[in-house]
Order: C-alpha cells, then structure tokens, then sequence
C-alpha cells in the first residue's frame, strides 16, 4: 500500500532535538530530517527522504557514489544539511535522461564521425569534478560504482547509455573498465563514461565541448588542406633585395658573421612559406566572395577566417563615473599597504618564504647503491637539517626582518610594543602577521606537498621498472619509457644474498623496505608539524597561553594517503622480484644443507663402485662449472643491486671441497685396498720367517707354503683391480701423496719377495724336521715308564680303606687324575708327530684300561669327600642360608654314586670299599628324609603370613630367626607336622608364583619405549609400534587374566586388576592409535593442498583439529616415548576415539566428493583415490596435471600449452602431435579439473574425426607412400582400411580381384621398402603398423579370389571386418561392420601404437566379440595363458578407437570395486577387459552378474540415463565389458549360470607363432 502525499512521516513520536554539529551521526539524521521539515513545512517533504537519510546514516559512502555538493559538512543551524541536499541532486540526477538531453544539444546523432577523429581525443578533463583515484577508490569500488556507458550500434548513430559497474581504469589514458549488465568487460574512454553521482548537465556540456572541439579541428584541418592543396609555381619567390635584406638581420653577431654558413635550405623554407601565406591570403579573400568561392569549388565552411578588427574610441578602458577620495579613504582603512614598512616587510618575508618552497625534506640525489640502513640515515638526517633550518633560521630570520621594519613604527596600526589583546586583534598589524602566517603555510604545505611527491615520483622512478627474472644469471630489465635519466644511474639499493640456518636470504629483509621507506615518508611530514608562528615571537608585550603552530600538511589528507599507496604499491612491485629472484636459489639448498661428511659416509655405506665413483665426481665437475656460470658476483634486479659473492664463493668452495672429498675418497679406495695386500703381504712373510719350535710349527709351515702360491694370486687379482682406479685418477690429474704411491708399488713388488722367502724357508724346515724326529724317539722311551708307573699307583689304590682319612685321600686322587689326563695328552701329540713324520702310530690303548681302573676310586672317594662336607654345613649353618634345591640335588647324586660305585667294587672283589659305599649310602639315605622338610621351610614363596598361619595349625612358634638350623628345627619335632607344613608351602609357592609373574611383567614394561619418528617434512612425528610390543600386551593381558581366575590371587586380587585394567586401556589405545596414524598418514597429503581445502572445506575444518590433537599428542610422546605412560589415560583414548570418528567422517566425505567429481567425468572411475586427489589438487595449475593425463586417456601423453594456457594439440608417447580443432583454454573452467578434461575429451574427438576425414579425402589425391607420412599412424590404419573395403566391393562387383590382390601385393612391397629407408622413429612405427594389416588386407584379398567371390554379400566377405562411412546424429562417420554386427568407429585417440598380427584365430575371436556386440553380450574368451585373449580384445578395441581398460581380477575384489568399475564403463561408454575374471569369489560374481545384467538392460532400451547401485549416471550405448579366463587352474571359480548366459564364450588355442613371427619381421623390413 502506498502512502498518501500529505501524510505525517513514518518516525518516532520522540522529540526531535534541532541539527547540531557536535550529534553523532545517528542523532544526525534525525537532525537532517528536522531540518527538511522546518524548510520545507512538514508535508511539502517526501516521506521515503526520511528512510534514505536514516539508511545513508547508518554507513559513510565513499564520495564516488554520491553527488558533489559546495556544503559543508558541519551545517550551521537554518542551512539545508549537506545529507539532505545530496539527497535532492540524486533525485534530480536520477530523473534526468541523458539521451534526452544530448538530443536537445543536438550532439547525440553525430556521434562517431567517419573521419577518424575520435571524440575521447577532444575530451577536456577541466570538466571532471573529481579526479581519478577518487572514482576507483577501492572502498567506491567494493560498493559498486555505477555509471552508464555509450554503446554505438551503428558507425554513425546515436548511443545508447547502457548501465555499467566500474571494476577499474587506467589514469594514463583516461580509460575505465567497465562490467556491462550482461557480464561483458570492456573499457571505455572517460567521454563515454556518465557516473551516475556525477552531475548529467555538466556531462552533456562537456560531450558539447567535445563535439564543438572536433568540429573546429575538421574545419581547421580542412581549411590547411585547400590551403596547402593551392599551386605555388605562378607566385614569384622572394627578391634578392629582400633575401639579402633578412640575412643581414638575421647574421648580425659576430659570431655568425664569421661563421661561413650555408642558409640555402633555410631560404628556400623561406619561400615556400612566403608562397603559402600568399595563397592563405587569396583564399581567405575569396571564402569572404561566394563567387569566388564557387570557381574555386570549395564549399562554404565555418572557416578560421580573419576578422575585422574593429577600431577603439579611445586607447583606455571606459571607466564609470565614482568617488575617488571616498574609494581611497575605504582602501586605506581596511589595506595594510599604506606604509612603505609593510611593502619592506612583505618582500623580505615572501623572499624567505621563496627559499623555503626551493628547499626539499629529501636527498634525492644518490651516485652509488646505499643499503636501506644508510638510504634511510640520509633522508632522517635531511628531514632534520630541513626542521632545523626552518625552527631556528627560517622563523628566527622572518621575525627578525618583521620586528626590525616595524622597530620604529611607533604607536599605531603597526606597534609591535602592544600590550593588550584586544586593541592588537583589531590592528592591521594582526592582519599583517595572519598574511604572513598563512604565507608561511602556504610556503610550508607547498614545501611538504612537493617533497613527498618528489619523494614518491623518485621512488616510484627508481622501484618500478619490469623486471623479468629467467634464471639467476638472466634478469631482464625493462625499464620506463620516460625515465632516461634512470637508466643511467646505479640502482638505489644495495642488497646482498647470504647464507643463514642452510637457506638462502636477503642481508635486508625485502618486507622491510615498505615499512621503513613509509616511516622515512611520515617522519619528513611530521618533522614539519611543529614550526612555532611568529605571533609570540613579535609582539613580546603580550601573553600568550600557548606557543600556535603553523599549519601543516595531515598525514590523513587524501592525496597523502594517494601518495603513501603508491609509495606501497611501487615497493610491492619492486621487491616482488627479488622473490622471484630468490626462489632461483631453492635449487642450491640442497648443496648447502649437504654435509660433506655424511655425503662421504654415505658413499661408504652405500659401497658405491668405481662408475658411480666417476660418475658422481663428473656430476660434481659440471655443478662446478654450472654454478661458476650461472651466478654471477652481482645482479640488478630493478632498483636492487644484488651482491652474490659470497654466495657464489660459498658454493663454489662448497662443491670444491665436495669434489675434492669425492676424488679423495675415490683415492682411498684403492689405497686400502693396496694396504691391506701389502699387509697380507707383510703378515704372510712374517708367517713364513717364524722359526719352527716342534713338528707342528714344520707341518703349518709347510702348509702355508702350499697355500703361498694360491693366496698370492688372489691378491695379485686384487691389485689388477686398483688399476681402473689409478687410471681414473690418473685421468682426473689427481696427484696421489708420496705414501699412497709408494703404497702401489709395494703391492706390486711383493709377490717376488714371497717367492724368495720360501725357497729359503723350504731349506730350513728340512733340517728342523729331521731334528725333532731324532728327539721325539727319545723321549717315547721315557714316556713308556712314566705309564708304567701310573699303573702301578692305580693298583694300590684298593688298599684305601679308611673313610675317615678321606681328605688325604681325596688329595691323592686329584694327583693321580692329573696325571692320567697329562698321559693322554701326551699320547696324542706323539701319535699326531709320527703321522707327520711319516711313521706308524705307537699303540696307546692301554692307557685307557688304566682310566677306567681309576674311575670307580675317583668318585667314590670325591663323592664321599663332599659329602662329609655337606652334612656338617647343612646341619650346623644357619637355616636361612639353606638352598632347598641345591640339598635336594646333591643328595640324589651322592646316592646314586654310592650305590652304584658299590656294585662296581664287589664286581672287582674290593669288599672294604663296597663296604665304605654301602656306610655312606646309608648314612645319606637317613637324610634324605629331612629334605622335604627342608624344601618346604625354605620355600621363596613363604612370607610372614604362612609362618603365622604354620605357627596357628601346628601350635608351634615356627617364625624362623638366624639362630634357626636344621639340628634345631629338628629338635622343635617338626618333622610330625610334615604335611602342614607342605602344605602351606605349596600355596606359599602358588602364590609366589603369581607375585614374580607381575613383578616380571611390570619389569618388562618399564623399558618398553615407542618409536616415535619424524614423518617427512610435515613438522610432526609417527609412531612406530614394533610387533613385540603388542604380541608381549596380548600374552599379559591374558596371562594376568588367568590370575584373575586363579584360586592363589586373594593377596594380589586389587593389583592384579589394576594391572589388567593398564594393559587393556594400554591395548584399546594403541588401536584406536594405529588406525587414526594410518588415517592421518592417508588424509595429511591431501589437505596439505590449498586446493583440496577450499573444495571441501567441512572436511578441511575435521582434519585440522584432528591434525592439531594428533600434533600435541605426538609432540608429548617424543617427549615421553614410555609406552605405559603414554597409552595409560582414558582421556588419551578418548581423544583417538573421538579423531577416528571424525576421520571417518571425512573420508566419507572425501569419498562423496571424489564420487561427484567422477560423475562429472567418468573416466575418473578408473582411477584410483590417490591418482584422482593427485589430479584434483592441482585445480590452480592446469599445466600440473599434464603427468596424470595418461591416466584418462591412454595415448595422450601431453598436451600443448600456450602462454594464455590455451591448448591447441596433443601428443602422444611416440611424440606424435595431432592439433586440435576445437581448442579449449582450461582458465574458463574457473578451477574444476572436470570440466576441461571434458572438454579435452571432446577436442580429441573432434581432432581424431576431422584428420580422418580429411585424411581419407586427401588419399586420392596424394601418392601411398607419401600419404602415409602425412597423417597420424591412427588416421593411416583407419583411412587405409576405409579405401581397402571400398576397393575390395569394387573389385568383387566387377569381377577384379586377382588383379587387386596383385596391386595388394604391390602396395605391401613399396611400404616394406619405405621401411627400409631412411626415416624418423615415428615414421618407422606407422609404417610397421600399416605393414601389419596390409598383410592380412592382402591375404583376404587373395583368399576372396581363390574362393572366386562374386557378391558382396558372400559370407567368406561379409565376415571381414569392414570399414564404410555412416550417417550418426546428423554427422558422417566411421562405421565398423561384421557380418551382421555394426558398430560406429569410436575416434578414441590411440597414439602411434602398434597393430596385433591378425591370424586365423585372431579373425575367429573379433567375430565372436563383434557378435556379441550386436546381440548386447559381453564376450568371454577362454583359454590357456599366452593365447592371446586379452590381446585381442585389446586389439579390437584398437580397431574400433574405443577406450579399452584392462582390470587384472583377484580374489580380493568386493563388489563395490566392481560397481565403482561398471559405472565408469557405463558412463563414459569405454570398453573393458576384465583379466583372470573366474578368480573372483563365488558370492562376489553372483553380485556382478546382476551388475552386468542391469547396464545390458539399459543399453539394450537406449535410454540416456539409469540408476546403478542407488546413483543416477548417463549411460553411453559404446559401453562393453569382456571377461578372460584359465579354464582348470588353481584357485579359479565356476562362473554363476545368470553370469555366463550374459556372455559369449571363445575358445582360444595356441597361436600361429611362425606366421607372427614372419609378418613382425615383413613389419622391420626384411623381406626374407
């Protein structure tokens, strides 16, 4: 509903305060509003005023977007508030028509003359009423500056003024870009551009001037033009007279009188223009008679003809009758210039204040590059000279000159002595001083204004050249057009690149320089802010509260604030180049992080061979030389002189030292391996000088001699291996220190110092061995009675019979035994020596008989020893020192030798020593009751409880103390309470059993550390579980869960829980661990790309908190790596659970995303996650995602870019290039991957098709073997194919095909010839290809013959695959017939690929698959492996240029694998190749077969989309899929009966290698 005209205004019903200035800006609208109405009377004002008022107040409007208005913006109280009045312009602006007002000027239908002359040429900018930054403000901008623009329709019409949104300009032509309604950019001259907050009156005056101008300047031009066009022969040239007349005037110096000139060109310009201005005066003469006109057939024009001058009544200007003396009494009251004083003052200041306006607050003169340090140092220190200057000399010198005038003025108007305010504010006096204060600001404000321009212009002249940077040796610099000057002086700053923390940096910090060169900026404005007035200074007589300032410029003013974004702007541009200048130096970090020592290290643990060896140090020589060449000691970047000597000579020492290290390492190589032959050398020499010290050393000796020969050629060996070595190093002018080479000689000179040792070795061991032979007789006799005596102390060892002389006996065993030992060693060494000597051994046997006389004497009698002992420890020591299972054990040893040693002596009839055994037998048998007793009182497990629970159920105090020993145990009469005792001892040890297994655990744990590793370049860590650990968490987990169970646990029952507890949070933490780390791993890559993050940025938010949580709590498990502590906090596995869920979240996320971005290009279904996020993150670098292109499309290897990123051609692997004739540029895709690869699709389509085409038109016109080299191999096989069916239908039509065969024949022969020629590799490969099926297009042409087929719809033809052209979609296309099976070619490109050797086989599989194409079922060849099944499917594919994929089959797949696969197929139309199909799982197939079945039916109703597996994709009728299998394997499934009624089987059987072979081998050319 409207709202009536005279209806009160919408407002508050609070009253309303009148306009004040000092009102906030809300108060201020309401102020406006009250004062429209108190103008304009209260329903004189539109009510929607108030609303734009209050709306405009709630936000300040950049000055671009409203009308201009001369108001102040502080309205005194009466006026019309400014708000108010440009709300009334933009109302009147608004309801003006613009055409309406050009046409009644009479401009707007002569608007784009044909002459040329355009109207922006006479556009006069003294019409603009702001200037141009003030229109592109960036705040205007972002708010959006409207306008209306000039669209001419016709070349001579009227505009129209369409509206606009400026987006940007360019000051130096006076240009806008504007962003017209329908999203077009273009721009326009400022004479064409209306702002609708400028005013519509002034434009159309101006578009007048615009027009009146270019009128005058045609007319001019026209007028010179008759001019000029006048004949000039029959006007007769200067006289001689008068020549000679000017010259006199004109060489009247001295200088050029004796100066011989030549003034013959001068005078004949001279003439020329004499002849012209007599034409001009004839012509303007007969413009002024029509008559004359029409016989010269000019047209009247507004010609610039000379006017009458018109003569003056008088010389003077007519003044009007006034009152002299009453006009000069008024001039005299109010002027201050009635004294001669005032004038003297006046100069004197106004000559100071010139000096002032010459100063600069700047050095702007520099002859040599300064650092920014010493740049800014010299402009503080002019600002402060130039402050100085003007607070003690300027203002010091204008108030001596102004009080020393006006000193003897005396009483007056110009009394400097004035004590009183009052009467001076009203002196002229006053006035006198506020001229000269506001002539000093002026002077000052001009001299701060200038500075900081020249100050921003020097800079802006000295930052903004462009600069191209190419390499670090290579930058360009494109200087200014204007700034000659410039080029010839230094650049401003000198800068230096240094090395700090392993990178490259600036020695000044390029984001300095903005900010110090601003503060040297605003340091000069406000150095001049504080110049004290002269008031104070003068009139001394008077008191002032305050010392005034002059005014000066405001750092907030508008053009400062201009002035300082240029500044900015210009310092950004500059250094941006010094960025890129620094990046050329990324390459080089890696030199400076190297250490050269790890490098060397590295090459030892590597165990690099002498190749890499030399390859490295040649790689190093190059990175020398490299370096050396490309940097330089210094470099101009712009405004920056770059100083890079010491990092060139960084470098450079670097990689010397480096090269240096390799060489010395390659050295060091064969130096140890010579050290180590000469110390072999030097060891075995040693070996053979030992003299000989027995038999044995003569036997080794020997022996070594035998080996001399073998070890010393194994060495040699090793020395020819140096030689490489040395004459690489040789070859390297590597000087080898005097050891090493006296280290290679060794080596080399050794093996004849070897040869002679042993011939001279050989001579003395001959004489050693003789010798000891001689010796060792002697001293056999003499063992012979040592034997003898040994046996006769054996057999007086039954006469010791006494037990308790056992210690002496005891000792005499030992003796005896000794000496047995001794004998046989001594036995062996003899019989060893004759062996060596040559001899028979001596028999020794019965030295053994001996041994075992002696043994039953030698345990019985060291058993009893013992056991005499152990009786009186194991009585008589303390208790507590007892060891159960030591007693136990040595007591069931001294029984069982007692017993059995006491069989042996009656055996041997020695009855006192079985006597003896059968004592002592008994004797421990009386003991070996005790033993459970003992065993069970010191049991490890008994603790203070059981003693006490002991003491309770036999009611004896059994606490055990030290003075505690068996005697006394056994007096307390502990041995009737023997079962109790056991008793509690068996749980005691059940129990101890469980407290060692924790204690064990706990022990075991407490060293156990996670490795925690840093993970790549991502500034966070992973942890390394080992497998240990969690096997060792899962066995104690369930041992200490069967303690749980155990009926012993009562004493530990809270520990061990609290232990199970540990270990199970332990255990679900490192789960929950694991799978976020292998989530995170997984997911980091990927939302590291900016591009990723913004496509998703829900997800990016997920991963970021998990990354920050993961980050902490990985930064604390470096710092605390044990494992228990790490994974024994609820709120640890809180957090991993919580991250898991969120993970989860978003790789479904991820998933959806990527599901989408597949939809949106099918082929992405056949990559893989990773491949797909590799792709989609390069959304910003079309160029990036050239390696992944063969992904989607096989044969596309790269693509050619042009600067604009246009692409124009593809290439293939083989390099072959096939331009594009749809070109695409990926920028218009606005960042979705998709969507160019889309339009890749469709432009290599189109390419493949319109090469065909013309291919096939051109093969009439073009020799075969020049054709063939003309066209991409694709185009080659399938335009050959295309005229080779046409050919045979002709010749089978008229009867020819003998004679076609033939002329097949020859063709074959003139290609096989062409591949033996000379050609490129990509020739040779079409041409291989091309061999491939003219062979078996030349077989079917001669078995068609044999066959004498006379119809073109014989079967034995019909069966051929054939190649015609078809109607499809209102386009002629390729269309692929067998027998009754067609399908349209599928201008997939194929590259330059190689062709299947067609066989019989090969020709029965493509029949079967064509089949199976046209009945809409999948084909299944079936065979043994190496048939060729996947091959030739892949080869019809080939035929047909359709996508064929190949998917190798496991037992792994699932069924969503497959749906993600058959939506690729059935989306993008592709065919697929499913390899070892009968692998899949059983359950799985059943699956597929409903899967296969469904994109069937959809093709098979050619509807253009369906759902699949719940998502909706356009359907593709090309779509196919093949299946291969080994029928009878291992591991391979029966196919479901639903799943093999959908394809149709071929049988594959071995090929015909032979023919293959024959035929490849026709393909390289030989013909036999």
């Amino acid at each position: 509903m409207g709202v009536p005209q005279n209806a009160p205004k919408a407002r508050t019903n609070q009253p309303r305060a009148r306009f004040k200035p000092n009102a906030n800006y809300k108060d201020e609208a309401d102020a406006v509003c009250d004062a429209v109405e108190a103008e304009n009377g209260h329903n004189d004002v539109d009510p929607g005023l108030y609303d734009v008022v209050h709306v405009v107040a709630e936000k300040k409007v950049p000055s671009a977007l409203e009308p201009k208005v001369m108001a102040p913006y502080e309205t005194p109280p009466g006026d019309t508030p400014r708000r108010v009045q440009i709300e009334r312009k933009k109302r009147l602006f608004a309801h003006q028509d613009l055409s309406a007002l050009l046409d009644e000027q009479g401009v707007n239908s002569f608007v784009n003359q044909p002459s040329g002359l355009e109207l922006a040429y006479f556009d006069d900018q003294e019409f603009d009423t702001r200037t141009f930054h003030e229109w592109v403000f960036p705040e205007a901008l972002a708010q959006g500056v409207k306008c209306r623009v000039a669209k001419y329709p016709e070349l001579n019409g009227p505009p129209t003024w369409e509206p606009a949104t400026i987006t940007d300009g360019a000051q130096s032509t006076n240009e806008y870009n504007v962003k017209l309604a329908g999203g077009k950019t273009t721009t326009v001259p400022r004479i064409d551009v209306y702002f609708l907050a400028e005013d519509p009156f002034h434009f159309v005056k101006r578009r007048v001037n615009a027009h009146k101008l270019r009128q005058e300047t045609e007319t001019t031009l026209l007028y010179n033009l008759y001019v000029d066009s006048m004949p000039t022969e029959d006007i007769p040239p200067l006289t001689v007279e008068q020549v000679n007349r000017m010259l006199a005037f004109a060489l009247n110096t001295k200088k050029l009188k004796d100066k011989l000139m030549d003034t013959s060109q001068l005078i004949n310009e001279i003439n020329i223009e004499y002849a012209r201005t007599m034409n001009k005066i004839i012509f303007d003469d007969s413009m002024q008679r029509p008559q004359a006109a029409q016989k010269m057939l000019v047209e009247a024009e507004n010609f610039p003809l000379p006017e009458a001058k018109v003569v003056p009544d008088s010389g003077c200007v007519t003044v009007p009758a006034y009152d002299f003396a009453e006009q000069f009494s008024e001039f005299s009251f109010y002027t201050c210039l009635t004294k001669s004083e005032v004038i003297t003052a006046t100069v004197k200041v106004r000559t100071e204040c010139n000096k002032v306006i010459k100063m600069n607050l700047f050095n702007l003169h520099f002859n040599k590059s300064v650092r920014l340090e010493d740049f800014e140092q010299s402009q503080t220190q002019a600002s402060d000279q130039a402050n100085g200057y003007l607070k003690e000399s300027w203002v010091v010198t204008l108030k001596n000159a102004i009080t020393n005038t006006f000193k003897d003025s005396g009483k007056g108007w110009f009394n400097v002595q004035k004590t009183n305010h009052e009467i001076h504010d009203f002196s002229k006096l006053k006035k006198f001083l506020n001229m000269t204060k506001f002539t000093m600001e002026d002077s000052l404000r001009f001299l701060v204004e200038d500075s900081l321009l020249k100050y921003v212009v020097f800079l802006e002249k000295s930052l903004c050249p462009v600069v191209e940077v190419r390499s670090t040796s290579e930058v360009e610099q494109i200087k200014p057009r204007l700034d000659i000057i410039a080029m010839k002086k230094p650049p401003l700053f000198a800068i230096e690149i240094l090395m700090k923390d392993e990178k490259f940096e600036y020695s000044t910090d390029p984001a300095k320089f903005e900010p110090r060169l601003k503060q040297i900026f605003e340091h000069a404005m406000k150095s001049c802010t504080s110049i004290p007035q002269l008031d104070p200074s003068i009139m001394e007589g008077l008191f002032f509260t305050h010392i005034p300032m002059l005014n000066s410029v405001h750092s907030l003013e508008p053009h400062v604030s201009l002035w300082r974004e240029r500044l900015g702007m210009a310092v950004q541009h500059a250094v941006t180049a010094l960025h890129e200048y620094l990046a050329f130096y990324a390459p080089y970090e890696k030199l400076l992080r190297l250490d050269i020592s790890e490098y060397i290290k590295g090459l030892e643990t590597s165990e690099t061979g002498l190749s890499e060896l030399t390859a490295e140090i040649d790689k190093h020589a190059k990175e020398l030389v490299k370096i050396e060449n490309a940097i330089p000691a210094s470099v101009t970047i712009g405004p920056f002189a770059v100083s890079t000597k010491k990092v060139l000579t960084a470098l450079m020492e670097k990689i010397s030292s480096l090269l240096a290290k390799t060489k010395d390492f390659l050295a060091q190589k064969p130096k140890k391996m010579c050290e180590e032959i000469v110390a072999k050398y030097k060891d075995l020499n040693k070996q053979l000088m030992v003299k000989s010290s027995d038999p044995e050393t003569v036997r080794a000796q020997r022996e070594l001699m035998d080996m001399m020969p073998k070890l010393v050629q194994e060495m040699q060996e090793i020395t020819e291996q140096t030689k490489p070595f040395y004459l690489i190093l040789d070859n390297l002018r590597y000087e080898l220190p005097d050891a090493d080479f006296d280290t290679k000689n060794l080596a080399q000179t050794w093996p004849a110092k070897i040869e002679a040792t042993c011939e001279m070795v050989e001579k003395v061991l001959a004489e050693d061995q003789e010798r000891y032979r001689t010796e060792q007789t002697e001293a056999q006799e003499s063992f012979e009675l040592q034997l003898n005596e040994i046996n006769n102390t054996i057999s007086m060892l039954q006469q010791y019979t006494d037990v308790n002389a056992v210690d002496n006996v005891v000792v005499h065993m030992t003796k005896v035994q000794t000496q047995i030992k001794a004998a046989e060693e001594q036995a062996v060494l003899y019989n060893s020596r004759e062996t060596l000597f040559g001899q028979d051994p001596t028999d020794y046997s019965r030295l053994k008989k001996m041994k075992d006389q002696f043994d039953p004497f030698l345990q019985f009698w060291t058993t009893a020893g013992n056991w005499k002992k152990w009786q009186k420890s194991w009585t008589y020591d303390a208790f507590e020192t007892l060891n159960a299972e030591e007693i136990e054990k040595n007591v069931s040893n001294a029984y069982k030798t007692m017993f059995k040693m006491g069989k042996a002596f009656q055996l041997r009839d020695f009855n006192k020593c079985a006597d003896n055994c059968e004592k002592i037998r008994i004797e421990v048998e009386q003991f070996k009751q005790y033993t459970p007793l003992i065993s069970a009182m010191r049991s490890p497990g008994m603790r203070d409880r059981h003693w006490e629970k002991l003491s309770t159920d036999i009611g004896i105090d059994v606490q055990p103390t030290e003075e505690y020993t068996l005697e006394s145990v056994l007096k307390m009469g502990l041995m009737k309470h023997l079962d109790a005792i056991v008793k509690v001892s068996d749980v005691a040890g059940k129990e101890y059993s469980i407290e060692t297994t924790l204690n064990k655990m706990q022990a075991e744990w407490a060293h156990q550390m996670l490795l925690v590793m840093e993970y790549r370049e991502t500034g966070t860590y992973i942890v390394k579980i080992d497998e240990t650990i969690t096997q060792m968490l899962d066995d104690h987990i369930v041992m200490t869960q069967a303690m749980g169970f155990s009926p012993f646990k009562k004493p530990f029952e809270e520990r061990i829980t609290e232990w199970e507890a540990s270990l199970s949070l332990a255990s679900e933490t490192i789960d929950e661990w694991v799978a976020v780390q292998r989530q995170w791993m997984y997911l980091e890559p990927i939302f590291s790309s900016d591009d990723i993050m913004q496509q998703l940025p829900l997800e990016g938010k997920k991963f970021a908190s998990v990354d920050r949580n993961w980050r902490k709590e990985l930064s604390r498990a470096k710092m605390t790596p044990h494992v228990l502590s790490m994974c024994n906090s609820k709120k640890t596995l809180e957090m991993f659970i919580e991250a898991n869920k969120l993970l989860d979240s978003v790789q479904k996320g991820l998933a959806d995303y990527l599901e989408t971005k597949r939809i949106a290009f099918s082929r992405f279904f056949f990559l893989s996650n990773d491949e797909l996020l590799q792709i989609l993150s390069q959304t910003k670098n079309p160029l990036a995602v050239q390696p992944h292109l063969r992904k989607c499309f096989e044969a596309i290897d790269k693509l050619e870019f042009q600067d604009s990123l246009l692409v124009t051609a593809m290439y293939s692997e083989e390099t072959e290039r096939v331009e594009f004739k749809k070109t695409f540029n990926p920028k218009d895709a606005d960042g979705k991957v998709e969507k160019w690869l889309i339009w890749c699709e469709e432009s290599m389509r189109a390419a493949v098709m319109d090469n065909t085409n013309r291919g096939v038109a051109a093969y009439a016109d073009t020799p075969r073997t020049k054709w063939i080299l003309q066209w991409p191999g694709q185009v080659v096989l399938c335009a050959s194919q295309m005229v080779w069916t046409r050919e045979v239908e002709e010749a089978i039509r008229y009867g020819k095909l003998m004679e076609y065969s033939e002329q097949c024949t020859e063709q074959l022969g003139d290609i096989v010839d062409a591949v033996r020629g000379k050609l490129t590799k990509l020739e040779r490969k079409t041409l291989s290809g091309l061999v491939v099926i003219d062979v078996h297009a030349r077989d079917v042409a001669v078995e068609l013959s044999k066959l004498d087929v006379r119809d073109e719809a014989d079967f034995d033809w019909s069966s051929q695959l054939r190649y015609v052209w078809a109607e499809n979609d209102g386009q002629t296309v390729v269309n692929v017939k067998m027998i009754n099976a067609q399908i349209y070619y599928g201008y997939e490109y194929l590259g330059n690929s190689s062709r299947l050797v067609i066989t019989p086989l090969t020709d029965r599989c493509y029949r079967t698959l064509m089949g199976a194409l046209h009945l809409q079922l999948g084909g299944a060849p079936e065979g043994p492996a190496g048939t060729g099944k996947t091959e030739t499917t892949k080869d019809l594919a080939k035929a047909i240029a359709m996508q064929c994929v190949v998917f190798n089959c496991s037992d792994t797949l699932d069924y969503l694998t497959m749906a993600k696969f058959f939506k690729g197929l059935a989306s993008s139309g592709a065919w697929a190749c499913f390899d070892e199909f009968n692998r899949i799982d059983l359950e799985v197939l059943s699956v597929v077969a409903q899967q296969v079945l469904d994109i069937q039916r959809a093709i098979g109703m050619k509807v253009k989309s369906f759902v699949f597996e719940g998502t909706e994709l356009g359907l593709k009728w090309s779509a196919w899929c093949a299946i291969t299998m080994n029928p009878g394997y291992a591991g391979r499934s029966e196919l479901p009966d639903n799943l093999k009624a959908l394809f149709r089987t071929v049988a594959m059987m071995v090929p015909d290698y032979a023919m293959i072979s024959e035929i490849i081998l026709y393909s390289f050319g030989y013909l036999e």
